[in-house]
C-alpha cells in the first residue's frame, strides 16, 4: 500500500505540473518561442539548402550575421516561399534565437528579395564577368591599362572597375598569350567568393571554411598567401621563407586580396 501511495502522489504531481519539464530552458540557448519577431536587412553572403528551404547566412549593417533559416512550413505555405542567390539584398521577418555564439532567425515572413549583381562574386575562374583565358577586348567598357610595380619588376596590368566606376582589382595578361586575360586580383571588399569570404574577412573566417588551407610565404616581398584551389587569400602578415607554421598566424590577421590564378583556374 505505501508503493502505491508514492506511485499515486507521483502521478498526481506530474497531472497537476508541478514536477519540473525535462524540456525546461537552461539558459545556455535562448528560447526562440519567448522571443518577439524581428525584422534584418543585409546581403546574403551564404546559402545552405535544406529539406524543404534553405539557410541563408544575412550580413547585416547593425547586427552583424544572422542564420536565417527559410522554410516553406514557417512561412504557412509554398505560395508564400521564394528562394534567394548570393549576393541578393533580403529583408526577413521572424523569430530570433541564439545557439552558441550565433545568431540564428526562424523566417516566417519574406519582405523583400532584391537580386544582387552576381557579377561581383568571386568564381573558381572569374570576377566582374572577366574570365581567365578569354580575350581582354570584350572588356574594354570598364577595363583601364595601367602599371603595377613589385619586388619583382613592373608589370603591364588592367585595372577593373566596380558598377560605381571605382577601383576593384586588376589583372596580368596571360603570360603565354599577351591579348587573354591571366591571373585575377580582387581587392574591393564589396566582392565576395561563394563561401562568404572577401577582402576583410580574417584568417579565422578562412580556416572554418577550409580548415587545411595551405599557407606559404615569399622570399622577396614577404607576402603570405593562404592557397585553396585556384583562389589565394593574400594575409596581411609578412612572411620571408616559403614554409609558413600557420599555427602561429594571429587568427585576426585580414586578407587583403584575393587571386584567382591562372595556372589552376585554366585547367
Amino acid at each position: 500500500m505505501k508503493t502505491l501511495s508514492i506511485t499515486f502522489a507521483f502521478f498526481l504531481l506530474l497531472t497537476t505540473g508541478l514536477l519540473p519539464s525535462c524540456t525546461e530552458n537552461t539558459g545556455t540557448e535562448a528560447s526562440s518561442a519567448a522571443a518577439e519577431p524581428i525584422t534584418i536587412n543585409g546581403t546574403v553572403t551564404a546559402i545552405t539548402l535544406g529539406k524543404d528551404g534553405y539557410t541563408a547566412e544575412v550580413l547585416t549593417d547593425a547586427a552583424g550575421t544572422y542564420s536565417a533559416l527559410v522554410s516553406i512550413v514557417n512561412l504557412g505555405g509554398r505560395e508564400n516561399f521564394k528562394p534567394c542567390n548570393l549576393g541578393d539584398k533580403v529583408s526577413f521577418k521572424g523569430i530570433p534565437s541564439i545557439l552558441g555564439d550565433a545568431q540564428q532567425l526562424k523566417v516566417t515572413e519574406i519582405i523583400s528579395i532584391e537580386p544582387g549583381r552576381t557579377q561581383m562574386v568571386i568564381g573558381h575562374n572569374s570576377f566582374r564577368g572577366i574570365t581567365i583565358g578569354e580575350l581582354i577586348s570584350n572588356h574594354k567598357e570598364y577595363i583601364q591599362k595601367t602599371q603595377l610595380k613589385t619586388g619583382d619588376g613592373t608589370f603591364e596590368v588592367y585595372q577593373i572597375k566596380d558598377f560605381e566606376n571605382n577601383p576593384a582589382g586588376y589583372f596580368l595578361p596571360d603570360p603565354n598569350a599577351a591579348d587573354r586575360v591571366g591571373d585575377i586580383v580582387v581587392q574591393t571588399p564589396k566582392a565576395q567568393t561563394a563561401e562568404g569570404i572577401m577582402v576583410g574577412s580574417t584568417y579565422e573566417d578562412l580556416l572554418k571554411v577550409f580548415p587545411s588551407i595551405e599557407v606559404h610565404g615569399s622570399e622577396v616581398e614577404g607576402r603570405t598567401n593562404a592557397t585553396n584551389g585556384s583562389l589565394s587569400y593574400r594575409l596581411d602578415v609578412p612572411n620571408f621563407t616559403y614554409e609558413v607554421d600557420k599555427a602561429k598566424i594571429p587568427v585576426t590577421t585580414k586578407i587583403v586580396e584575393i587571386t584567382i590564378n591562372r595556372a589552376v583556374a585554366g585547367k
